[in-house]
């Protein structure tokens, strides 16, 4: 087993509660020591305790089996509104929106309204001025590359 899969296993089973959820394990061995990077989230968002308590359990755990074994740094963080969503999950939690889809096609920007088992729903914007009309339209997840929260004012 890898050791993204070993990490991906234990969060899992030391999450505190099940409003909370995995996002992502990266592994990176850059020039100094490996890091290891656990982004969680949460229905109604994540608080820096909860991040602090799951990165002193991984640690533990990791260093009992010692599943490392040379120099790393753990962190334990939010993804931020700058990360790629990547599940179902995470698209639930930013209904209302305003999303850009990368697609094979090419961009696509909305406002996500639904997230149905597979599938969201944007609403659409095209025109401009008094010719700008609104449409849903329907995309399924595993055809997005990559999905972000653009941020609006």
């Amino acid at each position: 087993m890898q050791l993204t899969d070993t990490i991906t296993e234990i969060v899992g089973d030391n999450l505190e509660n099940e409003q909370h959820f995995l996002v992502d394990v990266l592994i990176s061995a850059g020039g100094g020591p490996k890091k290891i990077q656990i982004l969680i989230d949460g229905d109604e968002g994540i608080d820096i305790d909860t991040c602090a308590s799951l990165s002193r359990t991984v640690a533990g755990i990791l260093e009992e089996k010692d599943l490392v074994d040379i120099q790393y740094t753990l962190e334990v963080s939010s993804p931020g509104v700058d990360y790629p969503l990547k599940s179902e999950r995470q698209f639930q939690k930013n209904i209302g929106r305003w999303l850009k889809l990368e697609l094979p096609e090419g961009p696509v920007v909305g406002k996500l309204k639904d997230v149905t088992e597979g599938d969201i729903v944007l609403e659409v914007e095209s025109g401009k001025g008094k010719n700008k009309t609104f449409s849903d339209q329907q995309f399924e997840l595993n055809s997005i590359q990559t999905a972000k929260v653009e941020i609006r004012f």
